[in-house]
């Protein structure tokens, strides 16, 4: 081995600053990748498109959803039937 214990301490030292350096511009990116205020600052009708979309679909799907209520019979107390509510 060549190198002296001094040289692979220093060695080790910068490559744990490159790493730390690297780690934080990882993190940067990742924030500003996912921050939804500034992706809705740079493009607003992408979002209020999207919450159209989202709603025109919740409401086709309510409308196909049947609701029941269960509706007292004549019939005795423990037996009731179901009635459609539209």
């Amino acid at each position: 081995m060549d190198e002296t214990s001094g040289q692979i301490k220093s060695h080790i030292r910068s490559t744990r600053e490159e790493l730390s350096a690297n780690l934080s511009e990882l993190e940067q990116r990742v924030k500003s990748a996912t921050d939804w205020r500034q992706h809705f600052e740079n493009k607003p009708g992408v979002f209020l498109a999207a919450a159209l979309g989202g709603g025109l679909l919740l409401s086709l799907i309510g409308r196909k959803r049947r609701r029941y209520i269960y509706v007292p019979s004549s019939a005795p107390e423990g037996s009731r039937t179901r009635a459609s509510v539209q």
